[in-house]
């Protein structure tokens, strides 16, 4: 989440705008799918002003840049960019280091999370 909840709750009850200062600014903290998914930004900007925009778009801008540490395992909360192998869920867009999955195999190119297919955790990861 790039801001609190307590925020989306106000914005939605209350009808304000997000600003500046409630946006998220550590890369590492944005959900993968605002970096890769336009679509979604498009949607979010029009509860923001202007210069909440602006630092979401820096930080993302950031996060895309691939910035050391902005890519964070979601299983061991550790830094991707640590030489280890690691897979990205092609649902969320989220990184995981392969061995914080149970698994140090090669994943096929397609390949989605357990928080995106709940029932994965039944299939053995041999099946990737």
């Amino acid at each position: 989440m790039f801001v609190d909840e307590v925020v989306v709750t106000r914005v939605e009850t209350d009808g304000e705008t997000i600003t500046e200062e409630e946006i998220e600014t550590r890369p590492e903290k944005l959900p993968g799918i605002l970096v890769t998914n336009k679509e979604n930004l498009q949607a979010v900007y029009k509860y923001m002003d202007d210069d909440a925009v602006a630092t979401l778009y820096a930080t993302i801008k950031a996060k895309q840049d691939d910035i050391p540490g902005t890519w964070v395992c979601q299983e061991c909360a550790e830094i991707t960019a640590d030489g280890r192998e690691v897979v990205e869920c092609e649902s969320c867009y989220e990184w995981y280091h392969t061995a914080c999955l149970g698994s140090a195999e090669n994943f096929m190119a397609s390949w989605s999370c357990y928080k995106c297919i709940p029932t994965q955790n039944e299939i053995s990861f041999k099946d990737f």
